[in-house]
C-alpha cells in the first residue's frame, strides 16, 4: 500500500509548490508548510510503528500528517497569516481543500472517513467523545506528530534559522517579555494553556511548553527528551522565578512520563 502514499504525496507536492509565486518572504512560508506536512507524515509514521500498527494503519497515518495543513497554503496567499481567528480554522477548511482537489478519492470510505476525521481534530482544543478507539488512535498519532514537527520550527525561527516573517510566525504578538498568571496556573495544574489567554511572545512560548500535557506516546516523549524541546524553549524564556518552576515542573513531569 505504500505505493498509495507515494502517489499522494506527488499530488501534494504539485499543489503545494502551485503556491510559489508569490514574494520571496511568501514563497519561503509556503516552503516552510510544505516541508512540515513531509515531516509530520514521517513523524506519523513513527509514532504509528512504534505502537505496533500494521502497514496499512502506518500509512493512514502517514496520509494524515501529509495532508493535515494543506488548507494553510490557501490561509497564507488569502488572509497572509497563520492565524486561524485571523482567517480560517485550518483543520476544519482542510476537509474542503481535500474534497476539491480531490487528493483522496482512491481511499475507500471506511479510511477516508479515519483520516479527515484526523485531520478535523488535529487543531482542536480537544478530542471528541469517540467511541470508535482506532479513529481516536489515529487523531492522537497525528497531534502529537504535529507537535513534534512545530516545536523543531518554533526553535529554528528563535534561532533566526530561516528568517521568516517574525509576525506571521508568531501571529503578530506583542513581543514584550512579561508573561499570563493565567497561563502559568494552567502549566503548574497539568493543563494546556489557552489560546485565549496569549498576549504576548513569552505567553506563546508558554503555551508550546504546555503541549507537553495533550502527548500520547512514549515514543512522542521520548523525542521530546532526546531532543531537549522543553529546554530548547525555555531557554528563550525570560529570567524569573515563576518560569523557572514552570521549566522544572515541565521536566520532572517528562521525566515521571518516562520512568
Amino acid at each position: 500500500m505504500q505505493m498509495e502514499f507515494e502517489n499522494l504525496l506527488k499530488s501534494f507536492t504539485s499543489y503545494a509548490r502551485s503556491f510559489q509565486n508569490e514574494s520571496k518572504d511568501k514563497n519561503k512560508l509556503f516552503l516552510l508548510k510544505e516541508e512540515h506536512s513531509l515531516r509530520v507524515a514521517q513523524n506519523a509514521k513513527e509514532i504509528a510503528i512504534s505502537i505496533g500498527m500494521s502497514d496499512e494503519e502506518v500509512e493512514l497515518a502517514q496520509i494524515s500528517g501529509l495532508f493535515h495543513d494543506v488548507a494553510r497554503f490557501e490561509q497564507l496567499k488569502l488572509y497572509n497569516t497563520f492565524n486561524d481567528a485571523e482567517s480560517f480554522d485550518h483543520g476544519s477548511y482542510a476537509l474542503k481543500v481535500i474534497a476539491r482537489e480531490k487528493f483522496l478519492k482512491s481511499l475507500e470510505p471506511a479510511k477516508l472517513k479515519t483520516v479527515l476525521k484526523a485531520i478535523f481534530f488535529h487543531n482542536k482544543a480537544k478530542l471528541p467523545n469517540e467511541k470508535d478507539e482506532k479513529k481516536l488512535v489515529f487523531m492522537k498519532i497525528l497531534r502529537d506528530a504535529d507537535k513534534l514537527d512545530i516545536w523543531q520550527v518554533v526553535i529554528d525561527h528563535y534561532n533566526n534559522k530561516h528568517n521568516l516573517d517574525n509576525n506571521i510566525m508568531t501571529l503578530s504578538v506583542d513581543t514584550k517579555a512579561s508573561f499570563s498568571p493565567s497561563i502559568v496556573n494552567s502549566i503548574l495544574n497539568s493543563q494546556i494553556a489557552k489560546s485565549t489567554d496569549i498576549k504576548t511572545l513569552t505567553d506563546f512560548k508558554l503555551l508550546h511548553i504546555s503541549w507537553i500535557f495533550d502527548l500520547n506516546f512514549k515514543k512522542t516523549f521520548q523525542v521530546v527528551q532526546s531532543k531537549k524541546y522543553i529546554e530548547q524553549i525555555s531557554s528563550f524564556l525570560p529570567d524569573s522565578p515563576e518560569l523557572d518552576k514552570v521549566k522544572k515542573f515541565v521536566l520532572d513531569y517528562l521525566l515521571e512520563i518516562l520512568n
